[in-house]
């Protein structure tokens, strides 16, 4: 999973921070507001764990999450979830992005980062071999929230 950083931040972007990501076990409403009173069900596995920060990618600055193999060869071998974006977030409600775990050094430590799931280098892309090439191929998806 790929989420392009905006540079907007709160606090001490010098920390390191563990970032896990699970399954939402329901879609979102696009015409819902959120905010971080909101409980909305997730999977109590993780399908990405990473510690570290925001890395370049090309011109951009992501925050790069890999995701578990068991999960993107699911993804992979479910080929009726793959025929389009649309199927694709009908069959996967969404993802939930934490940081809860991370150590932190105490009072001022840590950070707030601001994301752009909009832009174009933000989804999931999965790089896989078919067998009959040495090269890899990707699928991507995208987050797709302007109405």
């Amino acid at each position: 999973m790929i989420i392009s950083y905006t540079g907007d931040y709160l606090g001490d972007t010098a920390t390191t921070l563990t970032f896990q990501l699970h399954v939402l076990n329901q879609k979102l409403d696009a015409t819902a507001s959120y905010s971080t009173s909101n409980t909305i069900p997730y999977s109590s596995s993780t399908v990405s764990s990473m510690v570290g920060k925001i890395r370049p990618r090309g011109e951009k600055v992501c925050l790069i999450l890999p995701l578990d193999y068991n999960l993107a060869d699911y993804i992979l071998k479910t080929n009726s979830n793959l025929v389009n974006n649309t199927a694709f977030q009908n069959a996967y409600k969404g993802f939930y992005l934490t940081t809860a775990n991370s150590t932190l050094a105490g009072a001022g430590s840590g950070s707030i980062r601001r994301f752009d799931l909009d832009d174009a280098v933000s989804g999931v892309n999965i790089y896989y071999h078919d067998g009959n090439s040495v090269s890899s191929k990707v699928r991507n998806f995208y987050f797709l929230f302007r109405l």
